[in-house]
């Protein structure tokens, strides 16, 4: 059973990520929400709400994407490579808000 419902959750992630990476990045943050509340383990949720935020990014909610970042680094223990994630999230963040680095 639990193997069964972790397929489904792979596969309801997998499809929100190509609907994100497509042409409906609102449709994918919806499917992420409801996904999120049947994740217990943090690794997990974190990478879920990093997936949330980049695609609320292409949707043009930034500042609703900026929270969520925030959120996942409350969610996720500090290591260097969820801080390099967040950095570069943050970062895709400062483009899409015209925030070019270096110019």
């Amino acid at each position: 059973m639990h193997e069964e419902l972790e397929k489904r959750m792979l596969a309801r992630f997998e499809e929100a990520v190509v609907l994100g990476y497509g042409s409906d990045p609102h449709r994918a943050v919806e499917l992420l929400e409801v996904l999120l509340h049947e994740v217990q383990e943090n690794e997990d949720r974190g990478l879920i709400m990093l997936y949330e935020a980049f695609f609320l990014s292409r949707d043009e909610r930034t500042t609703e994407a900026r929270a969520r970042l925030r959120e996942v680094a409350n969610v996720w223990e500090r290591t260097p490579e969820h801080e390099a994630r967040m950095a570069v999230m943050d970062a895709l963040f400062d483009e899409a808000d015209g925030k070019h680095l270096g110019r």
